[in-house]
């Protein structure tokens, strides 16, 4: 990971002492390669990596997630890994199976329509939010697994 990365990471970890610690997505976006990548966020001290295996969805990164689960053994770190991005009921099997990964991390959005209207032409009256049956779907996966 990059120097001034690291030091932004390893200060963020000195002020959350005694909180559990995810290093977030910019791990994807790292050009590091990736073993030295995973040592880096465990020398910080993150308990998990929350990354899409450096795609644009967890699934399209499953390999890359199976590869960072494996670099973990192998050094026997004690980072966790949660699958993050696009994960939904229809894929998130196949993240938790083929990428090994002991978590998993969604919004289950869906656009909305509003019915309010304003005279703005910057503003669009559509919204993101959550679906609480899109986030029940994996729920109830995932919990088959324990």
């Amino acid at each position: 990971m990059g120097r001034s990365m690291s030091k932004i990471a390893k200060k963020i970890r000195e002020h959350a002492k005694g909180l559990e610690f995810t290093f977030h997505r910019a791990f994807d976006v790292t050009t590091t390669p990736l073993e030295d990548a995973v040592l880096d966020v465990a020398l910080i001290g993150a308990d998990r990596i929350l990354t899409s295996g450096r795609a644009e969805s967890a699934v399209q990164g499953v390999s890359t997630l199976l590869d960072i689960r494996n670099i973990i053994h192998k050094h026997k770190l004690e980072v966790g890994v949660v699958g993050a991005a696009g994960i939904n009921a229809d894929n998130v099997k196949t993240v938790v199976e083929e990428g090994g990964v002991e978590e998993v991390h969604l919004s289950g959005r869906v656009i909305a329509h509003s019915d309010a209207t304003t005279s703005l032409p910057l503003f669009d009256t559509d919204y993101c939010h959550s679906s609480a049956d899109k986030v029940r779907g994996v729920v109830e996966i995932v919990h088959s697994y324990a």
